[in-house]
């Protein structure tokens, strides 16, 4: 055997002399994280958290105070199919923060942060940083978090909430006003649900012959369609005059749109996102997907197109005309087609077919990536506060600074 075929056997029998690469550890976080890699996308007051391609969860932005608890234990989580946020982020260091849930593949949620209303779901009242399972719930297809209360949908269609019933959000009926575990819903007899939403306190349904039921906090009308004197709490599940042709639900604070037949009908507070009048959004009737932010809102329409309207003082239309004036639709430009849209309170961002991200709007604690350099004033001096996104910008997380479990 010659000196050169010996060597060649040699090579090969060591898989080509290769240096192994290190095995990484479960536990280990993945950096740089890619944007491309977020399946799903919540943006919150003061940060952002994607559920990434591997199931796991990274949290991004300001996160200040006392929620930086609530926020750390999300990045410990293993196998997330969904995570889910209350609606308001409270700052007060007195354990005032706001509670988050988080769903797996398997169907188990667990539930931390603020448990005064018992809306972790543990069955009594004990604030907890450390994810708990929700035992009495079984195995959830969907989450919906308020305020102060959450519901979970299950595979076969039924409702269980759990939280403050202080205006009938856990629409049950009267009786209590907050119930720290898991309770069935008073859905009429046959009703199968397909997607739950929640404003700070109602939540309504929509079920799979494509009708709305809502129930819970009414002072805006966002749990029934004002149709002359308003019930300031509805307590158990009502429908809404719709017809039967919605097909998708989006909720913010107060307010609640549906696609009904590619149209967008809105009810609640939706004195920012339409001009007070009209119960439908003017000039779309291809809509696939809605989200909804404090006072804005856009639609995802048929080819991939955004359209966003409303109050846009943030950059939250993606327009490059911030102003506190509210706006009818308009297409946001964007580098291609999306295929998913979110909002936050004042911002927005979409996921393009070719998987980047892209946002505008408020950028307050870093929330859409890092913020940009402050620009300098007319006189040289570094102008103060936050810098928006007034139109889209590709969401970077290379630089964000993670928070930590």
């Amino acid at each position: 055997m010659t000196s050169r075929l010996a060597l060649a056997l040699l090579v090969a029998a060591c898989g080509g002399a290769r240096t192994p690469e290190p095995a990484h550890h479960p536990d280990e976080p993945h950096a740089p994280l890619d944007a491309r890699d977020v399946e799903q996308l919540v943006i919150s007051p003061t940060g952002s958290c994607g559920v990434f391609a591997d199931h796991r969860i990274a949290c991004w932005g300001g996160w200040d105070g006392a929620l930086i608890k609530v926020a750390a234990p999300a990045a410990g989580l293993h196998e997330v199919a969904e995570l889910a946020i209350g609606h308001e982020l409270l700052t007060d260091p007195q354990a005032h923060y706001d509670h988050l849930c988080a769903r797996d593949r398997a169907g188990a949620v667990r539930c931390w942060g603020n448990n005064q209303q018992g809306q972790l779901g543990t069955g009594d009242r004990t604030d907890s940083m450390e994810p708990t399972v929700v035992a009495a719930l079984g195995t959830s297809a969907q989450l919906a978090l308020g305020q102060r209360h959450a519901c979970a949908l299950d595979r076969g269609g039924a409702v269980r909430c759990w939280g403050s019933n202080e205006f009938g959000q856990l629409g049950v009926g009267r009786g209590a006003d907050a119930i720290a575990t898991p309770t069935p819903v008073a859905l009429p007899d046959g009703t199968i649900v397909e997607q739950l939403v929640a404003t700070v306190d109602s939540t309504c349904a929509r079920t799979r012959d494509h009708r709305v039921l809502c129930w819970g906090d009414n002072q805006n009308g966002q749990a029934a369609v004002r149709d002359g004197a308003i019930e300031s709490s509805i307590w158990t599940p009502r429908e809404l005059v719709l017809g039967r042709g919605a097909r998708a639900l989006a909720a913010a604070e107060s307010t609640v749109c549906a696609i009904v037949d590619g149209a967008i009908a809105c009810w609640g507070y939706t004195a920012g996102v339409l001009d007070g009048s009209h119960a439908r959004v003017e000039g779309i009737d291809d809509a696939q997907a809605i989200a909804l932010g404090t006072d804005h809102g856009c639609a995802l329409r048929s080819g991939g197109a955004v359209w966003c309207f409303g109050m846009n003082v943030h950059g939250e239309l993606g327009n490059d005309r911030v102003g506190a004036t509210r706006s009818p639709p308009a297409q946001v430009t964007l580098p291609g087609p999306a295929t998913q849209i979110v909002a936050g309170g004042w911002n927005t961002c979409a996921r393009l077919a070719d998987r980047r991200w892209f946002c505008w709007g408020a950028n307050l604690h870093g929330e859409l990536g890092p913020r940009e350099a402050t620009p300098q004033s007319a006189a040289g001096a570094p102008a103060t506060g936050p810098v928006p996104h007034p139109t889209p910008t590709p969401l970077d997380l290379t630089r964000v600074e993670l928070v930590a479990e």
